[in-house]
């Protein structure tokens, strides 16, 4: 139950904004540059390269859990005789 209580309190407690406001980091020269080649002319294609490995391994995950169609060997079932005209009660 302590441990609980003290997650709890550090959760809140790092939720501040106080812990915020006190990082210098985020107003320095390098944090600027850093934002301003990220969020720069060029933000759709960093976005695009990042996201490009998730949808590559979406695709590989979707080719092999249904099966790649293509390789899928079609076995047929086999046919039940039905009625013939021989057939008479």
């Amino acid at each position: 139950m302590k441990t609980l209580l003290f997650f709890r309190v550090g959760a809140v407690a790092s939720l501040s904004p106080a812990a915020a406001s006190a990082c210098t980091l985020c107003y320095s020269e390098t944090a600027q540059k850093v934002r301003a080649a990220i969020f720069g002319a060029d933000l759709w294609q960093n976005i695009g390269l990042t996201l490009l490995p998730f949808l590559v391994v979406l695709l590989i995950v979707a080719l092999i859990y249904p099966g790649i169609p293509l390789l899928k060997r079609r076995i047929e079932p086999p046919q039940e005789p039905g009625p013939t005209q021989e057939t008479t009660l």
